[in-house]
């Protein structure tokens, strides 16, 4: 202590021989670029997330993909594709013409059970393997169009002239296979199903329909609009210069936070000033987006596709959210190193504290492992004890929805707790047994 208080007492002289101001243009520098740095990481974030979740297609798919197995999504789609679907049967129109006149009444009511029938077979077809093949491409196929359209890449889309879709056209096509596979009467005559591709122009796939049924669809029929033509140019523009944006920030970012550390005079704390900020700015974001999602959760009618954009919204938020707690777990563990080995009374006394502590923990734990009593009732429950330590892993992994660090951490815990405890059991191997002494 007394060492201590001569250090603190010769660095309290020194810091009033120094003049005061040859630290201030350093200081300021410094304080300039820490909140230069802040912003830059703040726009710099939401930036590199929204580049790959929403213009990336390999992310996009990798996100909406599962999807087509959300019992949710899937109720919300067969329910758009079986009223597409009905525009096609046109049930009422065929049994008011092919029943008399008298029985025209029942037109109404034999349309309902077709319509349950056509439901019936879309939520069969929605629920299989083939429906998610058909969503994965289809996704991919509207979100690399999108893409080309929002950076003016694309020569058959320009900017307000027409509007970017997710197609399902191929969908219902597979879908009207599958009913006139099971009930051919139902058309009252032999449809060849046509050919549609997952890549084919909306207009083209509709057009084959129309002549293979002899309907007259509308033009936006089995189709979701992405982009409303109108507002195209608007995004298009927002886009190119977000694009320039996000890289400029990720350099402001870099030269700033290089540039704090250069210019700083103290820079233990002027890694606090950047990271406490930080940790700030990603929890601000995580409620931000979880605002945004009730938020749009409230603008969706309440006609049961509320859980399903719930579950799109979930899967499109999940990167950011994966992400944050992922760099929010570094940075707490950071600011705990960096303030335990600091200078400070605090983290003096609490380092102090901490390796007596483990001392006196280690201390015990070599004393009972060295108790025969100890190593032998160890030995013999080993393999339960081993068991033991599985079965708690795999219930923490069941019921806990651990991230990828959480995973490692805990496989991490459960092959330090498997070694010790067979190293523990081998020192009683290892031992001769005590002869036993009497009188021969």
């Amino acid at each position: 202590m007394r060492a201590e208080r001569d250090e603190a007492r010769a660095e309290l002289d020194e810091l009033r021989t120094t003049k005061p101001s040859r630290h201030i243009p350093r200081r300021l520098l410094a304080g300039t670029m820490v909140v230069i740095s802040c912003v830059a990481f703040l726009t710099g974030s939401i930036g590199i997330w929204a580049s790959r979740s929403f213009l990336d297609t390999a992310v996009w798919v990798d996100h909406v993909g599962p999807l087509a197995e959300d019992p949710d999504v899937q109720e919300a789609l067969g329910n758009r594709i079986t009223t597409e679907l009905m525009m096609v049967v046109d049930p009422q129109t065929l049994f008011e013409e092919a029943l008399p006149e008298r029985g025209q009444i029942l037109a109404a009511p034999l349309s309902g059970a077709v319509e349950g029938f056509v439901g019936d077979q879309v939520d069969k077809f929605v629920a299989s393997d083939a429906f998610a093949n058909l969503w994965v491409g289809i996704n991919r196929e509207a979100h690399q169009a999108a893409v080309k359209v929002l950076r003016g890449q694309s020569e058959a889309v320009e900017a307000g002239d027409d509007a970017v879709t997710l197609n399902l056209v191929p969908v219902i096509n597979q879908v009207l296979a599958e009913i006139t596979s099971a009930s051919p009467e139902l058309f009252g005559r032999t449809i060849n199903i046509p050919d549609v591709q997952i890549d084919e122009v909306p207009s083209s796939a509709i057009d084959k329909i129309n002549d293979a049924f002899g309907t007259d669809l509308p033009d936006d029929f089995g189709q979701i609009t992405i982009y409303d033509g109108g507002t195209l140019q608007e995004i298009q523009d927002a886009v190119a210069l977000f694009d320039r944006i996000v890289w400029v920030s990720v350099v402001v970012f870099v030269l700033s936070t290089i540039g704090a550390f250069a210019a700083s005079v103290d820079r233990r704390r002027t890694f606090f000033q950047l990271a406490i900020p930080a940790v700030l700015i990603l929890v601000l974001l995580r409620r931000a987006a979880i605002r945004a999602q009730d938020q749009i959760l409230q603008l969706v009618p309440s006609d049961g596709s509320v859980p399903a954009v719930e579950a799109v919204t979930d899967a499109l938020l999940q990167g950011l959210f994966d992400g944050t707690r992922l760099v929010l777990w570094a940075l707490v563990a950071a600011l705990a190193v960096v303030w335990i080995t600091g200078p400070g009374a605090r983290a003096t006394a609490t380092r102090r504290r901490t390796s007596a502590a483990a001392s006196a923990v280690s201390g015990a734990a070599r004393e009972r492992s060295s108790d025969p009593a100890t190593v032998a009732w160890l030995t013999a429950h080993r393999d339960a004890l081993m068991v033991a330590g599985v079965v708690v892993a795999v219930f923490l992994l069941v019921w806990s929805s651990l991230s990828w660090f959480g995973l490692l951490v805990l496989l991490a815990l459960l092959a330090a707790y498997e070694i010790a405890l067979n190293r523990m059991t081998a020192q009683r191997g290892e031992q001769p047994e005590e002869s036993g002494s009497g009188i021969t």
